[in-house]
């Protein structure tokens, strides 16, 4: 189908590239081709610079075939590239998309591998060139309005950019739920900076805690929420098991008063939420596979030192979210967090209010890396 017109196909991913900012961190790009089976051009954690995937990109070259089985396509690009070992990195609530270019009818079934392609939390969207089959194009793509067709090959030069403003619109590239149990369980504990650096900003902080709790659905055997301040001292305000109504949460940040003192220990922070707060006595249920989320504020850099209990952390499965105000930037936080992809640096107080959404998505997708290891005593 494709033949000579296949350095067009390439134009429009080269013309892609870009727009994206490619980095270990950031964006990453992968490049499939298929006919009756499939090749890896590119796995996305092969390169981790625009200059690299532009490079690769050049030296494409057609791969042949006369049948299309776009179906085993879509199997094979949700088991070995979206993967963890090729680089997907949906467990860390980073959007996965797939762009699926075509010029004809699958000579195979497409309805059940798209399926598959959705529950493991994967948008398609797809571009159909030519005599294409557009309820195919339809039932592939994750909604209709991520279906789109173009008469010939030239017309791909006129899609790059409305693609990318619809893939660069986060409503429009949904997160979808990851398949598994229907009832959405999690613990999430917030680590709070109670230092008097926070002051009277402490009312904004209850509040950004209180609306992200208004957002799950909470209970025994949903998700539980735990509260624990620190200054140079952490105090627990209450465990995972503590409350289990949302009624009940929301009343409990509501009577929070700042804790106060004028430094900063988070590694002594992070000691007693691994001894004392995602243990099975105080509710945590890191035992039967739950999602652990430690949800880290801070207003400055910890006084004590913080990199065995971050490995620790990471050991255990728990995914520690960076948030951060005043002089907490990047360079803070980033030490931290699970991921890179995980910190929020915030400009004020109110700007708590404008991360709610993403978080609230990321923390809804996060999934639980338990490393089958021993955890030693630090």
């Amino acid at each position: 189908h494709v033949g000579t017109f296949f350095y067009l196909i390439r134009d429009l991913i080269i013309n892609l590239i870009p727009n994206f900012n490619l980095a270990k961190d950031k964006d990453q790009i992968s490049v499939v081709q298929y006919s009756d089976n499939a090749r890896i051009e590119f796995p996305l954690n092969a390169y981790t610079s625009n200059e690299q995937v532009l490079a690769a990109t050049r030296k494409l070259r057609l791969k042949g075939g006369r049948k299309l089985k776009t179906g085993f396509a879509l199997d094979f690009v949700r088991r070995n590239v979206f993967s963890r070992s090729g680089g997907g990195r949906q467990h860390l609530g980073i959007s996965q998309i797939l762009v699926l270019i075509t010029t004809g009818k699958s000579q195979d079934d497409v309805k059940r591998p798209s399926e598959e392609l959705k529950q493991a939390g994967i948008v398609p969207f797809t571009v159909g060139i030519g005599d294409v089959d557009r309820s195919e194009l339809n039932q592939i793509a994750y909604s209709p309005k991520l279906a789109f067709q173009v008469d010939d090959y030239w017309g791909l030069s006129d899609l790059d950019l409305h693609l990318l403003s619809i893939s660069e619109n986060e409503e429009s590239v949904p997160t979808p739920p990851i398949s598994g149990s229907a009832v959405d369980k999690r613990d999430v504990i917030f680590l709070i900076d109670g230092s008097a650096k926070i002051g009277k900003g402490f009312p904004t902080v209850r509040q950004f805690m209180a609306k992200l709790v208004e957002k799950f659905d909470v209970g025994e055997g949903k998700v539980q929420f735990g509260v624990v301040q620190f200054s140079e001292t952490p105090r627990t305000e209450f465990l995972l098991n503590t409350h289990s109504t949302k009624k009940a949460i929301l009343a409990a940040i509501k009577k929070l008063k700042i804790k106060r003192g004028k430094k900063i220990n988070i590694g002594r922070a992070l000691d007693h939420v691994i001894t004392n707060v995602f243990t099975s006595s105080a509710g945590s249920r890191l035992d039967s596979a739950v999602p652990q989320i430690l949800l880290l504020l801070t207003s400055g850099r910890s006084r004590d030192d913080i990199s065995q209990q971050t490995e620790k952390l990471r050991k255990l499965g728990i995914v520690l979210f960076g948030i951060g105000l005043k002089e907490a930037d990047r360079t803070v936080l980033e030490p931290m967090a699970y991921s890179a992809s995980l910190v929020f640096p915030v400009r004020s107080f109110q700007g708590l209010m404008d991360i709610q959404n993403r978080l609230q998505s990321i923390m809804k997708s996060v999934a639980i890396e338990v490393v089958e290891t021993p955890v030693e005593d630090f």
